[in-house]
């Protein structure tokens, strides 16, 4: 059997030299294809964004292909060329690159076209007829793609859902409503409404797809390689307070790990923030008291001795779905300190943590008082990796991924729904503005 998983922004977790930020759904999506590739018949490919990088390449026996874009390409080349200001004009020269002038007139064009909503599809020249199920991750514009491309090819398509906002009713509601992640209302209904097969992250998630939408799905829970590997430098044990996430003021909220970290002027922290929003990076940096490190990119391969050298996790997420730094820190026996994320219950009913029900203030005091309570702390690392042992390892998840794959071949026809008719032009076009002229599939 044949599988492609497409997630972009995994070419950052191949090709670390490329700045494109990754997260949570790129982790899973190759810690996935990587584990499918090691089953007997099955053939795995991942494609990935156009960066420029070789067209094919193998990792641990994943076929990394990519898809071709030019506008990718042309970004590529002015993200490593410039850094990202929050105000005009946006971009500072670090350096010259002139095939920049080249791929000015598309940089134009594309960033025009989504100013007034709209946005040119996603071609899929690389998914070959061969395939038997196509896999993307989290309800968006290239899900859409992707799944419409499938209902013309008869590829079986499986839609991964990556956040509980995934499956938020706004989506059926309005028209033009645009989710927090920018993605346009009519493409995220046309990811759910049609695609062959829906997995969720959590119980949660199952629930809110039901309610809101009448649509069933199965939880694959997120996989992790339990397995504690070979520490990839020699860095001491920092034994701080790890905050891992991305600088925004919608979900991850940085800012209020600064509040908690002022509350606690005795106790380290590490921050790995990537740039997403340079405006907020920015400030957060200024504003880090004495004992709070900020660290931007930490390549794929080095993150686990981050948790492996800290005391603990800390989350300030206010919108999440099951995050994969709560895996990632359970791993590595680490307590969990959430905000207000405690994803099917996991940390407060395992006793992997606390979970401070929004309240910054609690968090910051549980914080001081576990601090030095050894044997409190060990007791939350070892609840928290005994249950992702039991129900996050790898291979269990990997073998009910094939289950699910199985029985979607098996099926004779593509899954339900119906054929959009589209223009000539809405077959390149889509958006907000498309949208509005035609009726809802």
């Amino acid at each position: 059997m044949k599988v492609s998983f497409v997630c972009k922004s995994a070419v950052a977790i191949y090709y670390p030299e490329v700045e494109i930020v990754f997260g949570g759904a790129e982790t899973r999506a190759v810690t996935l294809a990587t584990a499918l590739a090691k089953q007997a018949g099955f053939e795995i490919e991942l494609l990935v964004r156009d960066c420029g990088q070789a067209r094919a390449a193998e990792f641990d026996g994943v076929s990394v292909l990519v898809l071709p874009n030019a506008f990718d390409r042309a970004e590529t080349r002015l993200r490593a060329a410039t850094t990202r200001l929050p105000r005009f004009p946006y971009w500072r020269f670090k350096r010259w690159d002139w095939r920049l002038l080249r791929a000015a007139p598309w940089l134009a064009w594309q960033y025009g076209l989504k100013r007034c909503g709209l946005r040119i599809r996603q071609k899929f020249d690389a998914l070959g007829p061969d395939v038997d199920v196509a896999c993307t991750f989290g309800v968006n514009a290239l899900s859409a793609d992707l799944i419409r491309v499938c209902r013309r090819r008869g590829i079986r398509s499986v839609l991964f859902v990556a956040s509980d906002h995934n499956v938020d009713r706004s989506y059926d509601e309005y028209a033009r409503y645009v989710s927090r992640s920018g993605e346009d209302q009519a493409s995220c209904d046309y990811a759910l409404q049609h695609a062959d097969h829906i997995l969720v992250q959590t119980k949660r998630q199952q629930e809110l797809l039901k309610d809101n939408f009448g649509l069933d799905a199965d939880v694959v829970r997120n996989p992790i390689d339990v397995n504690i590997g070979i520490p990839t430098s020699a860095t001491a044990k920092t034994e701080d307070v790890l905050w891992v996430g991305r600088a925004d003021t919608i979900q991850k909220r940085p800012d209020l790990c600064l509040q908690v970290a002022r509350s606690c002027p005795k106790i380290p922290f590490t921050m790995i923030m990537n740039r997403r929003e340079p405006g907020v990076f920015e400030r957060i940096v200024a504003d880090a008291p004495q004992n709070v490190r900020v660290v931007e990119r930490v390549p794929f391969e080095q993150m686990d001795d981050y948790f492996r050298n800290a005391k603990l996790l800390l989350s300030t997420s206010v919108l999440e779905g099951f995050p994969n730094v709560f895996l990632q820190a359970a791993k590595y026996s680490l307590p969990i300190f959430s905000l207000s994320i405690d994803p099917d219950g996991f940390v407060g009913e395992t006793g992997a943590g606390v979970v401070a029900g929004g309240d910054v203030g609690l968090l910051a005091a549980r914080l001081r008082e576990s601090w030095e309570d050894a044997r409190a702390l060990a007791a939350m690392g070892n609840a928290a990796r005994r249950y992702v042992v039991e129900r996050h390892d790898v291979n269990a998840v990997v073998t009910q991924l094939v289950t699910v794959f199985k029985e979607l071949t098996d099926v004779d026809a593509p899954g339900p729904g119906r054929m959009v008719v589209e223009s000539p032009l809405e077959s390149v076009i889509d958006g907000r503005f498309m949208s509005s002229l035609r009726d809802s599939p």
